[in-house]
């Protein structure tokens, strides 16, 4: 009898141990909540390598705009786990965990080569319940380089107006606060694994005393533009992360250098390969040949081989 309540004992102990790492006897994220929205506070989450054993963490976190204060998201939950994605937010090794109140990226280091890195990101709303998670891996394969070749850039614009396609330039272009326009990168680093974080990545505009820009914002897309497509299509500002823009000014006689790998960070998060130049209010000007005024002069990437 002893023999038999010391088996039927470690029996349920193996049991309560198996049910509380697949989260059966914790509280499981019960919130709904659409990744696809694109007016979620938190809808992108991307992980990318960066050197031998790190990994940037990069996810966006925009202002709460809704009508209900409970539903703001007030933290988030990251989960690391190795070669299978995390089956629970309490995971047993508290190193696999990491959580903010604020901010919108993290390196994760010490993780192990020749694996793959599964990451979660749970989040939290006031009301303290925890929506369902997001997803993104990377795979470490031996010791990182850095990729330095410049992708190529395509220039669009549109002007801001309903029924007006976006175009490539055929000649000078108006700029005017009914005007925006896109760069479009190589978007090899999206389908290539071995691709990781954007290391360096130099925007230069080019002094041309015909050209006038004024202050623009270089903004991160969360979608991807092409030519031909409506600008009602492309205009919800829910697809431009504006809290991550960099303002600067470009005057017609001095050569201006952006350093932009912030920007296309994020649009790799969003899984997008477009950012935008959007003219300020009041300003107004013309770019004559932007393929030779806007150039992309310096740029490095993580590669995990």
């Amino acid at each position: 009898m002893k023999r038999k309540h010391i088996i039927t004992v470690l029996t349920v102990l193996l049991g309560v141990v198996l049910l509380s790492s697949c989260d059966f006897l914790l509280p499981a994220p019960l919130g709904q909540d659409n990744p696809e929205d694109f007016g979620a506070q938190i809808n992108a989450f991307g992980s990318f390598y960066e050197g031998n054993d790190s990994a940037e963490l990069i996810w966006n976190w925009r202002s709460f705009t809704g009508t209900d204060p409970s539903r703001e998201i007030v933290k988030v939950r990251i989960v690391h786990k190795v070669n299978d994605p995390p089956s629970s937010m309490y995971p047993l090794d508290k190193n696999d965990i990491q959580e903010f109140t604020a901010g919108e990226s993290t390196v994760w280091k010490n993780l192990k080569e020749y694996n793959e890195h599964y990451f979660a990101l749970y989040r939290m709303e006031k009301s303290g319940t925890w929506l369902s998670p997001l997803y993104s891996k990377i795979h470490i394969e031996g010791e990182g380089t850095k990729d330095t070749s410049i992708p190529g850039i395509q220039y669009m614009y549109v002007d801001m107006v309903p029924g007006t396609p976006v175009q490539s330039p055929s000649g000078p272009v108006p700029l005017d606060q009914a005007y925006r326009g896109f760069l479009s990168f190589d978007p090899a680093p999206l389908n290539d694994d071995s691709y990781g974080a954007v290391e360096e990545a130099t925007l230069s505009f080019i002094a041309d005393s015909s050209n006038s820009l004024g202050q623009i914002l270089v903004v991160p897309m969360s979608i991807n533009v092409h030519n031909g497509e409506l600008w009602e299509d492309i205009s919800n500002p829910a697809y431009y992360d504006t809290a991550n823009a960099i303002s600067v000014q470009i005057p017609k006689t001095v050569d201006v250098d952006i350093q932009i790998k912030l920007v296309l960070n994020r649009c790799l998060a969003y899984k997008a390969s477009t950012f935008a130049l959007i003219i300020s209010s009041g300003d107004s000007g013309k770019i004559n040949d932007p393929s030779t005024t806007i150039q992309l002069q310096s740029f490095a990437i993580w590669r995990t081989q």
